[in-house]
């Protein structure tokens, strides 16, 4: 497992998933309290939530991981696509 500290990018990139996660626990919130709102659409977000908090921690203890999907920047900095 990891173990080297993160890199100032990387507390970037963990700073911006966690305002993310925050973001989807205030629309899950939200959501929860609306009568016409299924219950898949607020577990959606509140999958988001945990799913990008894990990675925040991930990040933090140094694990490197793949990050197919959301288009942040990778842990060189590229965004996804880059070659450079």
């Amino acid at each position: 497992m990891g173990g080297s500290s993160p890199s100032p990018e990387q507390i970037e990139v963990a700073e911006l998933l966690m305002r993310r996660a925050e973001s989807d626990v205030r629309a899950c919130r939200r959501l929860a309290g609306d009568p016409e709102m299924d219950d898949d659409v607020v577990g959606f977000h509140a999958q988001q939530a945990v799913e990008k908090a894990v990675k925040v921690a991930l990040i933090l203890r140094g694990v490197d991981f793949p990050d197919s999907r959301s288009g942040l920047p990778d842990r060189a900095g590229r965004r996804r696509g880059q070659l450079s």
